[in-house]
């Protein structure tokens, strides 16, 4: 994800836009492989894919839990944020779920990027997507409009920081590891 101009919540709209595309991706990856088998374009089709869930919305997730959340519980100062702090509790427990559907998916991936396999479970694809589609719903519907309206003036500019600091370390880390 890059800012270019875009303001800190419309990057995360922005990923959740995405994200819904790699999940109709992930479908016709699926009759895809049902009708040709394995091709170059599935093999194609999975690199994008996995690309998409390893990192952007990964990313996406971690930095709504580290930035996001606290800013908004931070707006919520000298007030009772009960139902802000059970909305972002639930969020985060979805992250978590769509991480594990995503570990359940991704070996079935790999092997097709590499050839090994033909085969990608319509269960397993239909439920990620189904869980990916009601928390983006979530978070476009409720989380993000509360947002706007909380983190107002000179906070959203103190998010966008806290989101760059975040991804210079991450990508740092990255650069660690890899390196």
């Amino acid at each position: 994800m890059r800012f270019a101009g875009a303001s800190p919540l419309g990057l995360f709209s922005q990923c959740h836009a995405r994200t819904l595309e790699e999940c109709l991706d992930l479908r016709k990856l699926v009759l895809l492989l049902r009708e040709t088998g394995w091709s170059t374009r599935a093999q194609q089709a999975s690199r994008d894919i996995l690309r998409h869930f390893d990192q952007e919305a990964t990313q996406n997730h971690v930095e709504e839990e580290a930035c996001l959340f606290p800013a908004l519980l931070d707006s919520m100062a000298g007030t009772e944020p009960d139902c802000l702090r059970e909305m972002t509790s639930t969020l985060a427990r979805q992250h978590s779920g769509l991480e594990r559907m995503w570990a359940r998916l991704r070996p079935q991936l790999e092997a097709i990027c590499t050839g090994q396999s033909a085969a990608l479970s319509s269960a397993d694809v239909e439920d990620f997507i189904e869980a990916n589609v009601r928390h983006i719903e979530s978070e476009e519907n409720g989380l993000l409009p509360m947002a706007q309206r909380l983190i107002a003036g000179r906070e959203l500019p103190r998010l966008r920081s806290s989101i760059l600091q975040w991804r210079t370390a991450c990508n740092e880390m990255r650069a660690a590891m890899h390196g």
